[in-house]
């Protein structure tokens, strides 16, 4: 899931990147392997596009992960 702390979700997507052991972690890590295999130059620069919270346990959806599905949406 998407909670937790900053640092640590950075680091488990930075190692999902690194070590093809864990290329189906996420979905960020599928396509980073997927323009490895390609042999295609990318970049990934991070920003904080919006503050949102994580699921609570009476929600049925996360918020967080609501709010990444839709701005990756508008930037494909």
């Amino acid at each position: 899931m998407c909670s937790g702390p900053f640092k640590m979700r950075y680091y488990n997507h930075t190692k999902s990147f690194r070590n093809q052991a864990y290329a189906n972690e996420t979905e960020l890590s599928k396509f980073v392997w997927d323009l490895k295999e390609k042999k295609q130059d990318f970049s990934i620069e991070w920003a904080i596009l919006k503050h949102a919270s994580t699921k609570k346990k009476t929600a049925a959806q996360c918020n967080l992960c609501l709010e990444e599905k839709h701005h990756h949406c508008s930037r494909t």
